[in-house]
């Protein structure tokens, strides 16, 4: 998309032209280049940060094993955890699914069910076998199972609000 963007002398010289994002109005040189992975493992990158997160085999809980530094990403649906942790926690693949990656790519990826445990919260959620290669993120559908939503300024995850529930009519 291209949108005209006023310099601060407006009137002294023409309007440049450059690529913005359709909605955030990002720089289009900002958002054609994805982070590397030394900007999301040095935590440097705009609003990026990382948790520790306990994953636990849903009806063995004896077999756990902890997850350092699992990136928080909003904007993932799934969490991600490497497929060495699953496997040797005794997951197992319940199906795959297509996923299409931010450059347009779709992938296939198996699935399985773990307990995630995040400093005092805890949820069930279907994971990702993350091969090599693959980020391991805490994706949203986790963050929302954990009711925890994402502090921005201090880069942390806090409580989320009580959830909503149906009146019971008497």
């Amino acid at each position: 998309m291209t949108r005209k963007v006023a310099t601060r002398h407006q009137k002294r010289t023409p309007l440049l032209v450059q690529k913005v994002a359709p909605v955030q109005g990002i720089p289009a040189r900002l958002w054609t280049r994805p982070p590397s992975i030394r900007q999301l493992k040095s935590r440097q990158y705009m609003g990026l940060f990382n948790v520790d997160c306990k994953v636990e085999h849903p009806t063995k809980p004896n077999k756990a094993e902890i997850v350092a530094d699992l990136l928080v990403d909003t904007g993932s649906e799934f969490t991600w955890i490497d497929v060495a942790v699953l496997k040797r926690l005794g997951i197992e693949v319940r199906k795959t699914v297509q996923l299409r990656m931010a450059n347009g790519q779709i992938i296939t990826r198996p699935v399985g069910f773990a307990v995630l445990r995040v400093e005092q919260s805890l949820t069930v959620d279907e994971v990702i076998f993350a091969r090599k290669g693959d980020l391991q993120l805490l994706g949203a559908r986790s963050l929302e199972g954990l009711n925890l939503v994402v502090d921005p300024k201090n880069k942390r995850l806090v409580p989320g609000e009580p959830g909503i529930a149906a009146s019971v009519r008497s």
